[in-house]
Parts: structure tokens; C-alpha cells; sequence
């Protein structure tokens, strides 16, 4: 019983902060992507959390977003999208972040330049799974 009371009480304080509930969400997704992979929905390299700890800071950015957006009487809503690359990118993602060719050339990361259609920019696309 006490130890159910502690639970609940951590829940509680995550709940109280931004952080903690940014915190709390990106666990959620996680834990959905876990029974996603358990049931072969979907393959282990098809979708994957790249990084946690940016995970959860945009995640916290998106609610400081959304709070000053209900403050400001605003749509709060968010869509989320999805990132398309190759399996040979993945490591580097985790490692520095999705970026677009400036920002990689500004960090002195050498990629090979690709052809964008629509500009230099990070793309995301429609839900995968659909």
C-alpha cells in the first residue's frame, strides 16, 4: 500500500512540471513504440527513438509552446511528423541532431550534398504506419 502511495505521489510531482510531464510523454511514445515492435507492427529499424534526452527537451519546448498559445487563446493541437532517411544516417542523427546542410556545414560535418527540391531544410512527412 505504501509503495503504491509513492507511486502515485511521483506521479503526482512529474505531473506539476512542464518537465516532468515532457518527461512523462516522451515515455508514452516510447512505451507504444515498444509494444508496436513486441506485436511486429512495425520493424525494429523502421521506426526508432533516436535521441531521449532531445526527446524530451522539444517535447518540453512543444508545452512551453502550447501554454503560452492557451494563454494567447490559440489552437494548441500539434501533428506530428515523421523523418524519412536511410538506415546508414541513423548513427549520425543520434549523434548530432537532425540538421539541415547550413547547420551541418556550420559544424564542420561533412555530407555529401543532395539535390533539394524545395530548399535546404529538415522534411518530415505523413504518419508511416498509414
Amino acid at each position: 500500500m505504501e509503495r503504491v502511495m509513492q507511486k502515485e505521489y511521483e506521479r503526482e510531482a512529474m505531473e506539476s512540471t512542464v518537465s516532468g510531464r515532457a518527461w512523462l510523454f516522451v515515455k508514452q511514445v516510447l512505451d507504444v513504440h515498444a509494444r508496436l515492435q513486441s506485436k511486429k507492427l512495425v520493424q525494429e529499424s523502421y521506426i526508432d527513438a533516436v535521441a531521449v534526452d532531445d526527446m524530451v527537451a522539444l517535447a518540453e519546448r512543444m508545452m512551453d509552446a502550447q501554454n503560452t498559445f492557451r494563454e494567447k487563446n490559440r489552437p494548441i493541437l500539434v501533428d506530428l511528423g515523421y523523418h524519412y532517411t536511410q538506415d546508414r544516417n541513423m548513427d549520425n542523427i543520434r549523434q548530432d541532431g537532425l540538421m539541415s546542410f547550413a547547420e551541418r556545414e556550420k559544424s564542420c560535418i561533412k555530407v555529401a550534398r543532395r539535390r533539394c527540391y524545395f530548399g535546404d531544410g529538415i522534411y518530415t512527412a505523413n504518419n508511416p504506419c498509414e
